[in-house]
């Protein structure tokens, strides 16, 4: 893959500093102090407080003069300096931005201590000191501006080189960048991922982070440090709100009666009844101490309920048009506790939780009431961490997360067998078995009827612990911001799935099966056997990263980094004629990604920066993408069958009975007893039989997805609080995933009931001593 890009920004950021060295969920303040006459001044006493919490890092300048605060929570800030003989200094107003570096020079003068001078001043607007490419996006953005579905992902995709892709289900709003899917993307809120294992971003972050709980959200689409890493897409490093020391709060409704919506066009021409269409989200914050300068607290709720418009008219059979409407509905709930032990010990804690049950629910363009699906989904992230000051140049942060899905999707005819699956989201294991008790889909030309084929459990624990060292070493060639980095997590999905385990029959055409009409009967039956599947996979991912920000001297800062990724992905490759030994998995072991940027300061006033950089970036494997060569082998456990295999059975299109046993039936209302005893005895409960279905093989030299990313930008401060950027980039996508299909079937003649032969390279359909023959 090759893309090439230029994007022109232009920015109003007020009182905002644009990142630097990327830090997931905290920021940093560096400088150096002088005199009046520009002598560096060692041993100056320096406060750095956060001028809503009270919580404040002491550290003291080096033989340089230089300072640095790492790991410190994003917020407003007041900076004391203070150095015998000479006054105090006081400087306030600072913000600092998720992810940035503000640097920030002082001057003391000659006096007496008890003496201080005052400063409140904007933080400066262009960075001299970062090579990334993206933005910052405020928590007043967030509140204030108009966005779509009122969520923060919206605001992401108006960052240039990204795009909004807003939900086609339920809050389930993402974004593209790079030119890459929507899955590419890594989502990191307070420092911790928040990713789905198995699709990755495609439908935004795990779990749903409200508006009115996000402090703020920063972008990275290009040239991210190297403690940014398993993503071709763009890094969203984002925060929650925390408690201050003024207790605080925020209330919203917003709603849309039903009195002022009306029947949409094909409800009101076919006088079909106006669907109940409404939508109410409601919720507030509230935050405050606990005890002042100390101890905080946050929390935020958000009510959905919405009912959308669910109209279909099929005009050969209008008895089956139906204009109606969903009924879904989240309860979206976090809250947090900042806590500052002592000077150098400060630990915090995160619970997200969102339950959003979605029923009625016809979205696919050949659903009926009949055939309605449902889904009801419970997902949770937790981040606990704990930051130590080591030493006046050296500070380590620890954080444990947690992310978990929970999700069933199912119809509302099994729901309807037993009251325990009416509304579960942690649903009792025997409704994947129950799904085979239904009736038949019946799959007509238009539209499906009788019933629907969905059911299957989405389950996802995923673990990681987070070590972070950083090292501020002055006066060593210049001033080095060092930090080094692990990170090791676990994740365990499980799809339990018998969808389609009541089988569908397809029909040539809308007309009512009709037992004394041989039209009308089905022309092809496809059903789940021998059994559900049932399956576990489990990643093993080790992180690991050094990086330094080396400011060679003002106004020239060279950016270095370096990363490794490893996955283990145990993967058992039974019957794949490519492995010799099912055991051995592809492990891909070279993955190092080295990471260079330039940043000059040409008219050394801080007014413009030229940026540029180099790196190597490395792609995730979602399990979604591999989860497939467990179940989908030559012998499975679980697939599904087709008769007729390679077509549609003649008869019915010519006015003949079908020659398919399983097709040759008196009544599609339900799976006759000879029906269910022929698929019984060509698939026997719990063996394990040829699958005729679709079987996908594993690669055994199947490697990471990478990218070479270039990057040469300019950026200029033209009024106060608007600045102009333009970068170009180049990428150089290696190794993509690519599913090709190595058995493609030719149909013997043009007609559409022509059976398809295959080349079956690799024995796919040859007879073979193996268990099922």
């Amino acid at each position: 893959m090759c893309r090439l890009a230029l994007g022109l920004a232009v920015g109003v950021i007020l009182c905002a500093a644009a990142p630097s060295l990327a830090q997931q969920g905290t920021a940093e303040i560096v400088g150096r102090v002088t005199d009046t006459q520009g002598a560096v001044l060692p041993g100056v006493a320096i406060v750095v407080t956060n001028e809503e919490t009270g919580v404040y890092r002491e550290v003291v300048t080096g033989p340089d003069g230089s300072y640095s605060t790492a790991h410190i929570v994003p917020g407003r800030y007041r900076i004391s300096a203070q150095l015998a003989g000479f006054r105090g200094l006081d400087r306030r107003g600072i913000s600092v931005s998720v992810g940035g570096t503000v640097t920030l020079d002082l001057t003391l003068d000659v006096g007496a201590v008890a003496e201080t001078v005052t400063v409140t001043a904007e933080t400066p607007l262009v960075d001299l000191t970062s090579a990334e490419v993206g933005r910052h996006i405020s928590g007043a953005e967030l509140a204030e501006l108009p966005a779509a579905n009122r969520s923060y992902m919206a605001f992401v995709g108006s960052v240039p080189g990204a795009q909004f892709v807003p939900t086609t289900g339920f809050l389930n709003d993402t974004m593209l960048a790079n030119g890459q899917p929507a899955a590419a993307n890594n989502v990191v809120f307070d420092g911790a991922g928040n990713i789905d294992d198995l699709r990755g971003s495609n439908v935004g972050g795990q779990a749903r982070t409200a508006n009115e709980s996000i402090q703020e959200v920063q972008v990275l689409t290009n040239q991210y440090e190297a403690e940014f890493g398993r993503a071709s897409g763009a890094v969203i490093n984002a925060v929650t709100k925390s408690g201050t020391n003024q207790f605080r709060g925020s209330a919203f409704d917003f709603f849309t009666g039903r009195a002022v919506t009306a029947k949409d066009y094909f409800a009101r021409v076919n006088d079909l009844d106006k669907p109940q269409v409404s939508k109410q989200e409601w919720g507030g914050t509230v935050g405050g101490p606990i005890v002042r300068n100390k101890l905080h607290f946050f929390a935020s709720v958000e009510r959905l309920v919405q009912n959308r418009n669910q109209s279909k008219t099929y005009p050969n059979r209008p008895e089956f048009s139906f204009s109606t409407n969903d009924d879904v509905s989240a309860w979206n709930t976090l809250w947090r506790i900042d806590h500052q032990i002592s000077a150098n010990n400060t630990w915090a804690f995160r619970w997200l939780r969102e339950s959003a049950p979605q029923f009625n629910v016809l979205d696919g363009a050949r659903d009926t009431v009949q055939s309605n699906d449902d889904e009801t989904d419970l997902d949770q992230t937790l981040v606990g961490t704990l930051t130590s000051v080591v030493s006046n140049t050296k500070v380590n942060t620890v954080r444990l997360s947690l992310t978990k899905e929970q999700t069933t999707h199912a119809n509302e005819r099994l729901r309807a067998l037993d009251p325990a699956y009416a509304t579960c989201t942690v649903c009792p294991r025997r409704m994947i078995q129950d799904q085979s008790l239904l009736p038949p889909i019946l799959a007509y030309l238009s539209f499906n009827a009788q019933a629907d084929d969905t059911m299957d459990f989405s389950l996802d624990d995923s673990y990681a612990l987070d070590e972070t060292f950083s090292w501020f070493i002055p006066d060593k060639l210049g001033r080095h911001d060092t930090k080094f980095g692990a990170r090791f997590s676990y994740a365990w999905i499980s799809n339990p799935n018998n969808s389609n385990g009541n089988g569908t029959y397809s029909f040539a055409s809308d007309r009512a099966f009709n037992a004394a009409d041989a039209s009308t009967y089905p022309e092809r039956f496809s059903i789940r056997v021998p059994g559900a599947l049932d399956y576990e996979l489990t990643s093993r991912v080790w992180e690991l990263y050094a990086q330094d920000k080396w400011q060679i001297k003002n106004g020239l800062t060279l950016s270095l980094g370096v990363r490794y990724d490893l996955e283990i992905i145990p993967i058992k490759e039974e019957s794949n004629p490519l492995f010799t030994d099912p055991d051995k998995y592809p492990v891909d072991k070279n993955n190092v990604a080295p990471r260079l940027g330039v940043v000059w300061n040409p008219d050394g006033k801080g007014k413009s920066v030229v940026r540029g950089g180099y790196g190597v970036f490395y792609d995730r494997t979602l399990l979604g993408t591999v989860d497939n060569f467990l179940f989908d082998t030559k012998f499975s456990r679980s697939f599904t069958a087709i008769f007729p295999q390679t077509a549609a059975d003649p008869g019915p299109s010519s006015g003949r009975l079908p020659s398919e046993f399983v097709l040759n039936t008196p009544t599609v209302s339900q799976l006759t007893p000879a029906v269910r005893a022929y698929l019984n005895a060509l698939f026997p409960a719990g063996t394990v039989r040829r699958n005729t279905g679709t079987v996908t093989w594993d690669d055994p030299e199947r490697t990471q997805p990478y990218f070479h990313q270039l990057t040469v930008g300019y950026e200029r401060e033209v009024l106060p609080g608007v600045s102009v950027s333009a970068d170009y980039v180049r990428m150089l996508g290696r190794d993509q995933f690519f599913n090709p299909n190595l058995n493609i079937g030719t149909r013997v003649n043009t007609t559409r009931t022509g059976t398809v032969t295959f080349t079956d390279p690799y024995g796919i359909l040859n007879p073979s001593l193996a268990p099922g023959e």
